[in-house]
């Protein structure tokens, strides 16, 4: 393993990190250092790193999440590849079990697998079941998904080191038509104190997927891709094969039995095709449901 923390550059608000020679990260330093702790941890005192990054469809949490992994890859002396980039659960895990220290995982958004409210769901409980008996192969973890609250707390509050909530906002701009201009890459940092704690615990209380006003810290991510064109294209290929699973899956519910259970599984789906940014009217052609079904789900959906 390499540790390159040393070749940090850092300049005001970022830390600078020549990834490639024709790609420079520049990440939030307060973030960086914060992260600096989890791999030195990782590295010397054989413990892991699970990151959970959230936000809306379309705030930019997938480039974060390929920003920061690449970030670890390269601390460790390698890069960062759509191979570490999973859609779906079953190549995750194949992936982390047979893969080496300081191997970097990113599962993007698998609402599917993970909503806590099919904890008992086989995909739900194998990951779960993992996570609490990996740490000692000293991995990165980065799972992406529209909010925490729909992890199993066994993961969001006793796995998680942190939580990157992702933002997006509209700025005034005069060139625009609309008179706004939208702005991705801010978020805010959440430490798993007694407020975040009692958010995921409590949502129903506090409020629905609502997140504590006091956070951390908070930047933003300056749109630095680390991967090449091609391999954006191999990224594009692989999310929408995932994309197009999802659809299939859905069809195949709807061509079973209408009970409750299939109907919430098809409406868990539904909302992961939202997440992926599938317009909603192909959603609608596509399982042939009303445009009005979808976008009740979609106002369910963050």
């Amino acid at each position: 393993m390499m540790d390159r923390h040393n070749d940090i550059v850092y300049k005001g608000d970022y830390g600078i990190i020549k990834y490639k020679d024709d790609c420079i990260l520049n990440i939030n330093s307060q973030l960086i250092k914060e992260l600096l702790i989890l791999y030195y941890d990782m590295s010397n005192a054989n413990t892991d790193i699970v990151l959970v990054l959230s936000g809306s469809e379309g705030c930019g949490k997938s480039l974060a999440g390929r920003v920061l992994g690449a970030l670890f890859c390269w601390l460790a002396g390698t890069y960062l590849k759509v191979d570490n980039i999973h859609f779906d659960l079953l190549p995750y895990l194949t992936s982390s079990v047979n893969g080496k220290k300081f191997q970097v995982n990113i599962l993007d958004e698998a609402k599917d697998v993970l909503d806590k409210k099919r904890s008992m769901s086989k995909s739900n409980k194998a990951f779960t079941d993992y996570m609490s008996k990996c740490r000692f192969k000293n991995q990165v973890h980065i799972i992406i998904l529209p909010a925490v609250h729909d992890l199993d707390t066994r993961i969001s509050l006793w796995r998680m080191n942190f939580l990157i909530h992702n933002i997006k906002l509209h700025y005034k701009d005069k060139e625009s038509y609309s008179g706004y201009k939208l702005q991705r890459g801010y978020f805010k940092v959440y430490k798993k104190d007694s407020e975040l704690q009692k958010a995921i615990n409590n949502y129903t209380k506090v409020g629905k997927y609502l997140l504590p006003k006091l956070y951390h810290f908070h930047g933003k991510f300056i749109k630095n891709e680390p991967f090449t064109d091609e391999e954006l294209i191999l990224y594009d290929e692989k999310k929408n094969k995932s994309i197009i699973d999802v659809i299939e899956k859905i069809k195949e519910m709807e061509n079973g039995k209408a009970d409750g259970r299939i109907k919430k599984e098809r409406d868990t789906l539904i909302s992961l095709a939202i997440d992926h940014g599938i317009p909603l009217d192909v959603i609608a052609d596509s399982i042939n449901k009303n445009l009005s079904y979808i976008k009740k789900i979609k106002d369910m959906v963050i």
